[in-house]
């Protein structure tokens, strides 16, 4: 396989709440953040 990467912590949802955790967790420069977001569009119904 390849290789890997190692996170301190994982954000699920980088809406503007995370993106203050992801700051405030890293401000150190001593861990490792993955923060993980996604959009969901909803399709108009047919």
């Amino acid at each position: 396989m390849g290789s890997s990467i190692d996170f301190d912590y994982i954000i699920v949802g980088s809406g503007s709440a995370g993106c203050v955790l992801a700051n405030r967790l890293t401000a150190r420069g001593t861990s490792k953040v993955l923060s993980k977001f996604w959009i969901h569009i909803l399709a108009p119904p047919t």
